[in-house]
């Protein structure tokens, strides 16, 4: 394997191509499933590639040159559902900012988790690249910044009792520079909050193009979580996952009845329709994971 293919986390080169694509079909699903050209994040790249690394479990896409920019966002923050306000590891990560002193949220988007955040500590801020979601921050009032996280680093090492990344890791092309700028920037005995999708949940059933370049850039499961503190100088403290929440019933369904179309019998939507009925008590639809893992590490003394 050339080394353009070594995994973008742990550098090894021990992986296996799992499946690739052209840039026309990779543009096309985004065109029929959003209405979103992406014809000028492609650029020249003519095939994309999904490689999963044996070493830390990753999965990755190549060229890594593929990250969204930030009009990308701009084009995606006008449906409702994707900035969304409250988000199941925001509560969970309040609880875990107790005494924080100085905390920075990566990837802050409208400034929601900032403005609960700053209540219980007010040396709280947080950073966008998104120009159109750093102004709606700044109309509320909230410490949201384009921040370049390698200068911040630099002048400001082992400065924050907390970083927080909340669904942004996936977007990252080079995950390994992302977390040790999050380690340099944590005090030790600092803590690192990080939420992602979770690619063990339903989401490897569900052709979402947001899951793709250049939105998402890789894949993280459990493993890899448990794997990170091999790299970095980092203590896993916390693993959870979400469960099923209400918005996320249809997509559920979706993902598994899919998985049967090949039978004639499950293709109705109606089979769609039951699963959904079926989930609507809470009780059951708490015994199902949802789409989010979450996970706190503690930074090391003297690493």
């Amino acid at each position: 394997m050339s080394a353009g293919r070594d995994c973008p986390l742990c550098s090894s080169n021990d992986g296996e191509l799992r499946g690739s694509f052209s840039s026309i079909e990779l543009a096309t699903k985004w065109r029929r499933a959003l209405g979103i050209d992406i014809s000028s994040e492609l650029g020249a790249v003519q095939q994309i590639e999904r490689w999963g690394c044996s070493r830390c479990g990753l999965e990755y896409f190549l060229p890594s040159t593929l990250v969204g920019s930030p009009s990308l966002y701009v084009a995606l923050e006008k449906f409702e559902w994707y900035y969304l306000p409250d988000k199941w590891e925001h509560r969970l990560a309040l609880t875990d900012l107790a005494g924080v002193r100085r905390g920075l949220e990566i990837g802050s988007g409208f400034g929601d988790f900032v403005a609960r955040a700053s209540q219980l500590c007010p040396g709280f801020e947080g950073c966008e690249q998104n120009p159109s979601a750093l102004r709606i921050a700044a109309e509320r009032g909230l410490n949201v910044r384009n921040i370049d996280l390698e200068e911040l680093s630099r002048a400001e090492p082992a400065s924050h009792d907390a970083v927080c990344a909340f669904q942004v890791l996936e977007h990252v092309g080079a995950p390994a520079d992302f977390l040790e700028l999050c380690c340099k920037l944590l005090k030790p005995g600092g803590k690192l909050l990080l939420g992602l999708p979770n690619a063990a949940s339903y989401l490897r059933y569900h052709d979402n193009v947001l899951d793709l370049p250049p939105h998402h850039m890789t894949r993280w499961r459990e493993n890899v979580m448990q794997a990170l503190p091999r790299f970095f100088p980092l203590r896993l403290l916390k693993l959870a996952y979400e469960p099923l929440p209400p918005y996320q019933v249809s997509s559920f369904a979706q993902a598994h009845v899919s998985r049967l179309a090949h039978f004639r019998l499950f293709r109705s939507r109606r089979w769609r329709k039951l699963v959904e009925w079926g989930l609507r008590p809470e009780g059951i639809r708490r015994r199902f994971l949802g789409q989010g893992l979450y996970a706190v590490y503690e930074r090391l003394e003297g690493a």
